[in-house]
């Protein structure tokens, strides 16, 4: 047998597998599988921070997070868990998300966390978006 792998639905028509009618399977080697597109593609650093924005609002927990941060100068997690009937370990997962869109910066006071928006990312981010829903 050849140093080929095989992957279902993304080959030719003209290519069968160990004799398979299936023309849905695609051969070549494990590099050339694990390429989803025949070329590199290069974003652009405003889709990249989108992106990194859009994934961040992905959730719904995590909009009512930025509702409430938004109303208010800061809080803690503590804060977050009497306004949203959720687990604290689950709000700070959510959180964390957050924190890695640079939309807010938390502040370590141990034991807890401040949470406060970044209200230059925010405008930011804002405006990235207003340009993409023209």
């Amino acid at each position: 047998m050849n140093n080929q792998l095989c992957v279902p639905y993304s080959c030719p028509r003209d290519v069968e597998f160990l004799g398979s009618p299936d023309p849905g399977i695609r051969t070549g080697t494990k590099e050339e599988l694990m390429l989803r597109t025949a070329i590199e593609i290069d974003y652009t650093t405003q889709e990249e921070e989108m992106a990194r924005y859009a994934k961040a609002l992905g959730h719904p927990v995590r909009i009512r997070i930025l509702k409430l941060l938004a109303d208010r100068a800061c809080c803690y997690n503590g804060d977050l868990t009497e306004e949203i009937p959720m687990a604290q370990s689950t709000i700070s997962q959510h959180l964390k998300a957050l924190k890695g869109s640079r939309s807010h910066p938390g502040e370590i006071l141990p034991p807890k966390i401040k949470y406060c928006i970044n209200k230059e990312n925010w405008k930011h981010a804002q405006s990235l978006f207003k340009g993409l829903l023209k």
